[in-house]
């Protein structure tokens, strides 16, 4: 959700979070998970909310999201702090 925030020039985006996602040295890679995840609650009605995710790794668009990280050796930018108990280097 980073880098839409990024794209809609939302100031609640973090500027460290910022110069990752413009420094052209980067290869930003979005996730289809989270295209899945929009669409999906979308659909039932249920728009994704920044920071109001509950329980640990209960949500399996956040286990794919995990999996990806770590598969691809990433750094994952997420306001969403349950992360940080996965194994994943989170930004935000």
């Amino acid at each position: 959700m980073a880098y839409g925030r990024w794209l809609t020039d939302d100031k609640r985006l973090p500027q460290s979070s910022r110069q990752v996602i413009e420094d052209e040295d980067n290869n930003i890679v979005v996730s289809a998970a989270s295209a899945w995840e929009i669409a999906t609650k979308h659909r039932i009605g249920k728009p994704p909310s920044a920071g109001a995710l509950q329980g640990l790794l209960r949500d399996p668009f956040d286990r794919m999201l995990i999996a990806q990280t770590l598969g691809y050796n990433l750094v994952f930018i997420s306001i969403e702090t349950l992360f940080d108990n996965s194994g994943i280097r989170r930004l935000w």
